[in-house]
């Protein structure tokens, strides 16, 4: 599915004050992985949705970086120390 396609089927749910811009965020979002940045694929669809139903507050945190980089060269990584 190309940007122009996924604009047409969930730029409804999406209000109309908001940007194309977070449209393409979503959709860089869940192609995040993929090979062709262009282009999702119906398994990129379905790993964002599987990872978007977990509670996991890792996998949400990995969805907002997603959302915030949109691109997988750009990898945020976080060192926890201990107390």
């Amino acid at each position: 599915m190309e940007f122009s396609e996924f604009k047409r089927l969930f730029g409804i749910f999406v209000p109309y004050r908001l940007s194309d811009a977070y449209l393409e965020r979503m959709f860089r979002a869940i192609g995040y992985s993929s090979f062709t940045r262009d282009k999702i694929t119906f398994k990129d669809m379905v790993e964002c949705i599987a990872l978007l139903h977990s509670n996991e507050p890792k996998l949400n945190a990995q969805w907002i970086m997603r959302l915030i980089h949109g691109r997988s060269s750009d990898r945020v990584t976080l060192t926890v120390v201990g107390f």
